[in-house]
């Protein structure tokens, strides 16, 4: 058997770890780089395998499809969801999982984002950049004057960005789902000055048991997506409720394994392993 993994140079602890992983179960791990990948070396399209995606962009994402096949064994719930790509706040929002109120886009119309910075609750509001990471991206605006101007630049930039209430908060969860359950979790504090918990390559985190609710709210999210591993943060406010900031498929399970010790690469690898056999 063989576990496939699209990544980048820049993936090296998540890589590093799997690669460990499945040496320990007798796994030939094989690396795809998506900067050197070459078609002519695709699998056979008949191989049963496992495949996971440590980076993310649009390369890794093609090439991820390219050598998906029915009897791949991946975190995707089935073979056709494998293919599709579409608004992740979208689909929470219709399925009922508690998110953060939300305009899933930045409208040029400045009436309109008059009219949203209302539903929203008013200022301050948070704008993001759709598929930044570390709390890049995260913009906190308070006043009027600010969003125009901070619209006026970013409606000219290539990116996504959204809308959302902010959730006043000092913590945020950070749970690993996989399959039907929360196998880790972590707690991230913001630092001092800034209102992103999340914010820098080696954040505040600890390791914490979350409550039952929000564990089931963590599951909901990553059901929702059809997914079967997802890391989702969870900004938890002054009254005690969690609101689903985002799902995060690949995720960046490293920061949780070193924090807590649990064996989540390995526990990667079993769970794939364990649905390529019933294939």
């Amino acid at each position: 058997m063989k576990f496939y993994c699209v990544t980048s140079q820049g993936e090296k602890e998540a890589n590093d770890l799997l690669a460990e992983s499945c040496h320990q179960r007798k796994i030939d791990f094989v690396p795809v780089l998506a900067d050197k990948f070459n078609l002519t070396e695709a699998k056979d399209e008949n191989e049963k395998a496992l495949l996971y995606r440590t980076s993310i962009g649009p390369a890794s994402w093609a090439i991820e499809k390219f050598l998906t096949n029915e009897k791949t064994a991946t975190f995707y719930q089935n073979y056709k969801r494998s293919f599709s790509k579409y608004s992740n706040v979208i689909v929470l929002q219709k399925m009922g999982v508690p998110i953060p109120k939300t305009v899933s886009y930045l409208p040029q119309n400045k009436d309109l984002l008059k009219e949203y910075v209302n539903y929203l609750g008013g200022f301050p509001i948070i704008v993001k950049a759709e598929g930044g990471s570390h709390g890049v991206g995260v913009m906190k605006i308070d006043s009027l004057p600010s969003l125009l101007s901070v619209a006026d630049y970013l409606l000219k930039q290539k990116s996504s960005f959204l809308m959302r209430e902010f959730i006043k908060t000092d913590h945020s969860a950070r749970l690993i789902v996989i399959g039907d359950k929360v196998v880790d979790s972590i707690e991230y504090s913001a630092p001092k000055g800034d209102f992103r918990s999340n914010e820098g390559k080696v954040p505040n985190v600890k390791p914490k048991k979350f409550s039952a609710e929000l564990q089931q709210t963590a599951i909901k999210a990553v059901k929702a997506l059809d997914i079967e591993l997802g890391g989702v943060d969870i900004l938890v406010d002054e009254k005690g409720n969690g609101y689903v900031a985002e799902v995060n498929f690949p995720c960046f399970f490293v920061r949780c394994q070193v924090a807590t010790g649990q064996d989540i690469s390995g526990m990667i690898v079993d769970y794939l392993l364990e649905k390529a056999e019933k294939n």
